[in-house]
């Protein structure tokens, strides 16, 4: 971990910014993942971040021991897309693990944070915040009507 921290502090100096991509959701994941993975994201000041979902994409290994456990529970391939969950996580609901990484999502990508980066004069930073911010809650707007992500499927 140390080395990532480093990795992170280096390009940051040398004015490159960092976009963290995470995957969430093995079997050793809990909602203190989610919410650590946040508080590493702002704490080394990632500029942007991703937290994909994992996926148990056809043909992979991760899709045939979900399978062979009955844990896959969506079949609509247009929501194999890493953000959306289609299988029983080990540790938490489904529902859980789709909602934490929202308002994971909606606490890095707030209207707060966004303005606090305007005020500090780092436009470009402030511009993906709002961008992402936009994004969450086009997401969140678009799915709340799909039954898939109703409490029924995550029991």
């Amino acid at each position: 971990m140390t080395q990532i921290i480093e990795a992170i502090r280096s390009f940051h100096k040398k004015g490159i910014k960092i976009h963290g991509m995470f995957v969430l959701g093995s079997d050793d994941d809990n909602k203190k993942t989610i919410w650590d993975t946040l508080r590493f994201a702002i704490r080394e000041k990632i500029d942007t971040i991703q937290m994909a979902i994992l996926t148990p994409f056809p043909g992979t290994k991760v899709h045939e021991f979900l399978e062979k456990e009955k844990r896959i529970f969506i079949k609509d391939w247009s929501l194999y897309d890493g953000q959306h969950i289609v299988f029983r996580p080990k540790l938490l609901t489904a529902g859980e693990l789709q909602l934490n990484i929202i308002k994971a999502y909606a606490r890095f990508y707030s209207l707060s944070r966004s303005f606090s980066l305007l005020l500090r004069w780092r436009f470009r930073n402030a511009f993906f915040r709002f961008m992402g911010y936009a994004i969450v809650k086009r997401w969140i707007q678009h799915n709340r009507k799909m039954s898939w992500l109703a409490s029924s499927y995550y029991d």
